[in-house]
């Protein structure tokens, strides 16, 4: 009686500072939140049923996931429904029904979270040559290049990610696209804030005119100091990212293991009213700890 006593008070307060965590992470001031109104990225953000709509031929070529992978939507959708089928025919010829769920779920996110990792590889590698493409820029408008001119001649010595997709972009542009509209298709299709800012001093340079490889070369001073901050962030806090990762997967990963090599030694666990109760407050309290320290080690909007 009294250790469920203690068990309950644990949780309440556990669930009460993951309340006030998530509470105090949405806690945005008015300026954040009007700035991210004026955003490009704002209205993709807001679209209703974005997931499904990314899916459409004309939308998907202006997805990261496009960009990233070079795949078609049905491509795409086939990799990640054979994640699931794949796996839970194997788990229901080896386990049976709950082979299959257990081997289902587990592939979906293991798929997922490979293909996550693969995306922000690329989106890493990309951000990491804006710097140097941005400098190669304004150095060639200074040699007396024009934009366009600029871009496609630094663009061919720029290594893919990044040189790829902004010859893609040019091209869009002679097709007949305005370069307004393929600057914005650049974000959409390579979305984090160092090209974003770059692409918003452009567009503003474009109508209201000025010095546009001074520009640049601020550019390139504030997102270096940006990447510079960024990845000192990183290392600090990589130790408790690993931390909550692997408290959160070892006892999965040792649970599956045991199942698939000794089942009759899981079977209580999974058919008796105790071992029930024993999932349910495992997987509470490895939820409860891993955004808990999540929220610990997360480092800075930068």
């Amino acid at each position: 009686m009294i250790m469920r006593w203690i068990l309950t008070i644990v949780w309440a307060v556990a669930i009460a500072f993951v309340l006030f965590a998530v509470r105090q992470s949405r806690a945005q001031s008015k300026t954040q939140r009007r700035l991210k109104i004026y955003s490009p990225l704002h209205e993709e953000k807001r679209t209703i049923l974005r997931g499904i709509r990314s899916f459409l031929p004309e939308n998907w070529m202006k997805s990261n996931r496009a960009a990233t992978f070079r795949l078609r939507a049905s491509e795409y959708a086939a990799i990640r429904l054979g994640s699931v089928v794949v796996p839970a025919l194997i788990g229901y010829a080896v386990r049976g029904l709950v082979g299959a769920v257990i081997l289902g779920v587990l592939g979906f996110f293991v798929v997922a979270a490979g293909l996550r990792w693969r995306q922000r590889k690329w989106m890493a590698d990309a951000e990491n040559l804006l710097p140097d493409f941005l400098s190669g820029v304004a150095g060639a408008m200074r040699a007396g290049s024009s934009f366009q001119q600029s871009l496609a001649l630094v663009a061919k010595e720029t290594p893919a990610p990044l040189g790829p997709e902004i010859q893609r972009m040019l091209r869009r542009e002679s097709l007949g696209v305005s370069m307004d509209e393929a600057l914005h298709e650049l974000t959409q299709r390579m979305p984090w804030k160092d090209l974003e800012l770059a692409v918003m001093a452009i567009t503003i340079q474009r109508e209201v005119g000025g010095a546009l490889a001074s520009i640049l070369d601020n550019i390139v001073k504030t997102i270096t100091e940006r990447q510079r901050l960024k990845r000192e962030v990183r290392t600090l806090t990589a130790q408790g990212r690993m931390s909550a990762w692997i408290i959160t997967l070892l006892p999965i990963g040792i649970g599956v293991i045991i199942w698939f090599l000794n089942p009759t030694y899981m079977h209580p666990l999974f058919f008796t009213k105790n071992g029930l109760f024993m999932i349910g407050y495992a997987v509470v309290s490895i939820t409860i700890g891993f955004f808990v320290i999540q929220r610990m080690v997360k480092g800075p909007d930068l």
